[in-house]
């Protein structure tokens, strides 16, 4: 049967069952419409037209990103119309509503309403996920007709679009790597596939996948500051923000639908089964934590939920998904210490496996059947009773899984007080020299002086002067002139007194090399002070903060900015400082942006813009200045 605009319509499919662990109705609805071939222009018009909104529209270079991308997707369409505008019935799509996809597209989602009631820059970005739900509804369409195959138009992008933003996103000025992230998700979809049971099939979870390229460039190209990767894995544990918040009950409530619905709790309960015998016996043989403050990381929780029980890409059976699970869970522990011994960010743990396993799915689906042949011959020798006839093993693993995590849970495993969060703890454990101890207790020192805890700079110093072995003396010089910025008198004095000739030169020779930011700010710091043997000297003040903003040290930015704007040794130049604060506030150093907010709402200012007062003030509130986030302050109402 067929309405006037010639659609074809076929009634739905009955329930399928797939190969599998899931179980879904798809409704299908197929048909070829003229007006189909314009579909895609829908996703490209709403991609520019959202770049027109001002979120986007404010930032100098967000905007011309929005446009580029849908300008690039426009041609690409062209051509493909152009090429198959005699073939009318080349470019039509048909509906497909998959279970898996729009189920997991709501547990997503409702990750993100429960995380924006904590984190503003979770709202804050919210468009910046609209624009990339249509780049990927774009990308979808004319990939599948540039491959001549109809348009499979369902929930299918909403799940790789939030599962990625949940562990990695680009920030503004270099978000247009975001849209590449992306594309090479659905491109991997697309070409890099295998026969598995007889279906041509991807390989990859296509987040998971890029997740995992873009983690290996970033990690040895050191851009991880471009992204918020590592705000990500630590914020979405909310505790950080109400320690009321409950980040883990929440996740393993969220985790139980996909749990039940898919069939995969085998993989989660293996991998968490894992971690925590892992960290246990770490935790029992030397007396201290692994993962520092917690026995499961909330991102790395998250990740045994949503980043590794895609049906599509994990084991067929019980045996296989238990094996997938242990392996992951193993992978997780390794790679964290890993990452933790060659001091790369320690958010990648959860992400740089999960490509590996998904390769190793048919060798374990392999292995799998041998140990359960093995099992089944073991029984009929022992004459045990048959339970292969039993469909219901996912339910008995769920009770498991809940059973183990109410074990966790009340055991101040997860979401708890946990010991580690003490800097006592680590006190403790480095006088009584305790495996990674002293340098857990020297990386609690030192954020807690970077966030200008003049107390921990000094307990840093001390811990320094104990252990030597912790830092290199170029290291611990730069500490002590950071300590010294913040206002410590003790410290400045330490700085002063041990700055030796070779010290001084190696300070200069990182700085000037380009090794090391830091080196250039806390010179042009102590240049300030007078405390870098010679008298206070401005201009050479100056020349190290812009050296080291150079580098992309926001904070050296920031203070670039701010002698500019006032003038400090420098012609007073509003411009100037507003594009050093700009290069600072793109590093996610809050007070640039507050800085930026005050100057564009001062209305004898040459360039003062309310809204861009209003933009600056919302950034500001969403990379941590929670004084902003009620319209107090630079820019506000009050």
């Amino acid at each position: 049967m067929s309405g006037r605009d010639g659609v074809a319509c076929r009634p739905p499919l009955h329930a399928v069952a797939s190969r599998g662990p899931t179980m879904s109705l798809i409704p299908v609805v197929e048909g070829v419409s003229r007006r189909a071939a314009y579909l895609p222009i829908f996703f490209i018009a709403a991609l520019a037209g959202v770049s027109f909104a001002p979120r986007i529209a404010l930032h100098d270079t967000l905007q011309l990103a929005h446009l580029g991308v849908a300008g690039g997707l426009l041609a690409w369409y062209v051509a493909l119309y152009l090429r198959m505008r005699g073939k009318p019935d080349s470019m039509h799509f048909r509906f497909r509503l998959a279970a898996p996809h729009y189920i997991q597209a709501c547990l997503h989602l409702s990750i993100y309403v429960y995380w924006g009631f904590y984190w503003e820059l979770v709202t804050h970005n919210g468009l910046l996920i609209v624009a990339q739900i249509l780049f990927a509804f774009a990308i979808e369409g004319l990939l599948n007709w540039s491959r001549g195959r109809p348009w499979r138009l369902g929930f299918g992008p909403l799940p790789i679009i939030f599962s990625t933003n949940l562990f990695l996103t680009f920030k503004d000025d270099w978000f247009i790597y975001q849209f590449l992230l992306i594309a090479v998700g659905f491109l991997a979809k697309e070409f890099i596939v295998w026969q598995r049971d007889g279906v041509r099939t991807h390989i990859f979870n296509p987040s998971a996948f890029t997740l995992f390229l873009f983690a290996i460039v970033l990690i040895s190209t050191g851009q991880t500051d471009k992204t918020w990767v590592s705000q990500l894995s630590a914020m979405l544990d909310t505790r950080l923000v109400d320690p009321g918040a409950h980040p883990y009950l929440f996740l393993f409530l969220v985790g139980l639908v996909a749990q039940f619905l898919f069939q995969v709790t085998l993989v989660t309960l293996a991998s968490a089964g894992m971690l925590f015998l892992l960290s246990s016996v770490y935790g029992a043989t030397t007396g201290t934590f692994w993962f520092v403050d917690t026995g499961i990381p909330a991102a790395v929780f998250l990740g045994l939920h949503l980043l590794i029980t895609d049906p599509a890409t994990s084991p067929r059976d019980g045996w296989g998904r238990f094996l997938f699970g242990v392996m992951y869970g193993t992978s997780v522990f390794v790679i964290y210490g890993v990452l933790d011994h060659f001091g790369e960010p320690l958010a990648y743990d959860k992400l740089l496996f999960v490509p590996v396993l998904n390769l190793l799915v048919i060798p374990i689906d392999m292995a799998a059947r041998t140990l359960k042949r093995r099992f089944m011959a073991l029984r009929e020798s022992l004459h045990m009773m048959d339970v292969t006839a039993f469909r219901q093993w996912n339910l008995v693993h769920m009770a498991l899984w809940i059973g183990l995590f109410a074990w966790m849970y009340l055991g101040e495993f997860i979401e708890s007080d946990h010991p580690g969060r003490h800097l006592a703890t680590w006190q403790i454990g480095c006088a009584e020299d305790k495996p990674n101890a002293c340098s857990n207790l020297a990386e609690t020192l030192r954020a807690r002086c970077i966030q200008g805890s003049i107390n921990r700079c000094g307990d840093l110093s001390d811990l320094y002067t104990r252990r030597p072995d912790l830092a290199s003396p170029l290291e611990q010089q730069e500490w002590l002139g950071f300590a010294c910025d913040l206002g410590a008198a003790r410290e400045c004095e330490l700085y002063e007194r041990k700055l030796t000739d070779s010290l001084r030169d190696a300070l200069d020779s990182s700085c000037d090399s380009g090794e090391s930011a830091m080196s250039c700010y806390v010179i042009g710091s102590a240049h300030f002070k007078g405390i870098h043997g010679g008298p206070a000297n401005q201009g050479q003040a100056y020349a190290h903060m812009a050296r080291a903003c150079q580098l992309g040290l926001g904070k050296g930015c920031a203070v670039t900015g701010t002698m500019h704007q006032f003038g400090i040794s420098v012609p007073q130049d509003v411009e100037a400082a507003v594009g050093y604060h700009k290069r600072a506030c793109a590093r996610s150093f809050t007070p640039s942006c507050a800085s930026l907010a005050e100057i564009y709402s001062t209305p004898s200012a040459a360039i003062a813009d309310a809204e861009l007062a209003t933009w600056y003030r919302a950034k500001a509130c969403a990379i941590g200045a929670t004084p902003l986030c009620d319209g107090e302050g630079p820019g506000g109402p009050g």
